[in-house]
């Protein structure tokens, strides 16, 4: 059974991922494997905390246009600032953390495995809208997150092993591919686009 598994996976020695879906074990033993480069990856200790970091720090996002909302209503309500609302600066003060979670993530585990679980902020900002702003959450809103929690848990499993950058050369070659240009050039048109024409 699955509790057996991971028991005897604990005994061995193994961390907590290696009774899950082989894609799962592979795409997290991807960065307890030496890059090509000569510099070992993090560990697999490395990897459980830098999952453990991201998945906080998608849920802090989440909360913090919540608690900015809630804030600016209870100003209003009061017929004060926003700025003086302790609420409003929570949610301020948690966005900064956030931030910073999600930078100490991406520093301990691939990119493929942190940027997914940005989605799991999505479902708690809604359920915490419903209980702070007693907003209505309706059918399509719970599918909504359903499928962004699903889809976190597909990319994780099927993500492909990440090339690490070791070098200016690799860096500077990588900046310098034909489909990152168009790419940037496609971003940037669309915000020229949003700036001067859809939205001025």
């Amino acid at each position: 059974t699955w509790g057996e598994k991971k028991e005897a996976g604990r005994a061995a020695g193994r961390p907590w991922y290696w009774h899950c879906h082989p894609g799962m074990r592979m795409a997290v033993s991807a960065a307890a494997v030496p890059g090509d480069g000569g510099s070992p990856n993090p560990g697999p200790a490395a990897v459980s905390l830098g999952l453990s970091v991201a998945v906080v720090s998608s849920l802090v996002n989440g909360s913090t246009f919540v608690l900015q909302k809630k804030g600016i209503v209870r100003a209003r309500g009061r017929g004060t600032s926003y700025f003086t609302d302790i609420v409003w600066w929570s949610g301020t003060i948690a966005m900064a953390l956030g931030q910073i979670g999600n930078f100490l993530a991406y520093t301990a585990v691939p990119t493929v495995l942190v940027t997914p679980l940005g989605a799991l902020g999505v479902p708690f900002g809604s359920i915490l809208a419903s209980y702070l702003l007693k907003e209505k959450l309706n059918i399509l809103g719970k599918l909504g997150c359903l499928l962004s929690c699903a889809g976190s848990v597909v990319l994780i499993i099927h993500s492909p092993k990440s090339e690490s950058v070791t070098t200016q050369a690799e860096l500077e070659e990588k900046l310098t591919n034909p489909v990152f240009v168009g790419y940037l050039c496609v971003v940037l048109l669309m915000l020229l686009l949003l700036i001067f024409w859809i939205a001025p």
